[in-house]
């Protein structure tokens, strides 16, 4: 999961376009988790100002604590958790 979050926080880092850095980092998050087994993880539209408070956290503080979190809860809810 850290390593997902690394790599979808690059994407967003290297290419800095406000439009479309969100679809494609969680695009290649979630083909990496699929790769690993993982379920597709969708982002709740009541759940995004808690998803962008995390993501903001990440990139001013550069703690991914909260990003991993969130996703993690997510997929523990998809398993069935």
């Amino acid at each position: 999961m850290y390593v997902k979050t690394c790599n979808t926080k690059a994407i967003n880092r290297r290419f800095p376009n406000m439009d479309g850095n969100g679809r494609t980092a969680r695009f290649v998050m979630n083909s990496q988790l699929v790769t690993a087994g993982y379920p597709w993880v969708v982002i709740p539209v009541e759940r995004r100002q808690e998803y962008m408070a995390a993501l903001e956290q990440a990139s001013v503080e550069g703690n991914i604590e909260g990003v991993v979190r969130f996703i993690g809860r997510g997929l523990y809810g998809l398993l069935g958790g």
